[in-house]
């Protein structure tokens, strides 16, 4: 709480204190806190630290880190991802799984396609999804299970939509009668008007 207060306190031409305070903490959840912030912060230059607490001692920190070099590109992290991606905990599985797309990470993807099976629903999403990034084809059957789960329907069908066929249509309805967000709707819509133009000879099915 009190390190939320501080970030939005802290004019423009200050945040970079964010980065030597980060110096200064204890491995832990502040620091991992932090450490998620410098993911929106592509200005300040803080990817060294990020790397070096690649190897924290907590987890939390560990995922935090992999997880702000994705989303700020750091091509230097994409060495570290199959490491990672056998960390014993799960959320560290996760937030590397969730950069190994964003750095085109090529060499974890028989990793990924495992885990796309995976009983951690955010670890099987996340790895779906950066299979989906690498323009990988081989885990429909994965999204077809992971559309009978709520929290994972949309990364699903975002990966249908892309390497899905006519044979799917039937789960596809299905999971949009059980789910009738708007968000999820017109992702249903938009899988099978972009099925219907890709199998023109299937068209009367979609």
């Amino acid at each position: 709480s009190a390190l939320r207060i501080l970030i939005e306190s802290l004019p423009a031409e200050r945040i970079s204190e964010l980065a030597e305070l980060a110096n200064d903490l204890e491995d832990g959840p502040v620091l991992a806190a932090i450490f998620s912030d410098f993911a929106q912060r592509p200005q300040l230059n803080v990817n060294p630290i990020l790397i070096t607490k690649l190897a924290s001692p907590a987890a939390d920190v560990r995922a935090e880190s992999i997880r702000a070099l994705g989303k700020r590109s750091a091509i230097e992290a994409r060495d570290h991802i199959a490491r990672l991606l056998d960390d014993a905990n799960d959320d560290v599985k996760q937030a590397a799984a969730e950069t190994a797309g964003l750095l085109k990470g090529e060499n974890v993807q028989d990793v990924l396609l495992t885990y796309a099976g995976h009983d951690h629903k955010g670890l099987a999403g996340a790895s779906l999804e950066s299979l989906r990034l690498l323009n990988n084809d081989r885990a429909a059957p994965s999204a077809v299970s992971l559309l009978k789960h709520r929290d994972t329907q949309l990364t699903a069908l975002r990966y249908l939509s892309e390497f899905g066929t006519p044979a799917h249509v039937d789960q596809i309805v299905s999971t949009a009668d059980g789910n009738l967000s708007s968000e999820l709707q017109l992702e249903s819509v938009s899988t099978l008007l972009a099925w219907r133009q890709r199998f023109p000879t299937s068209a009367s099915k979609i």
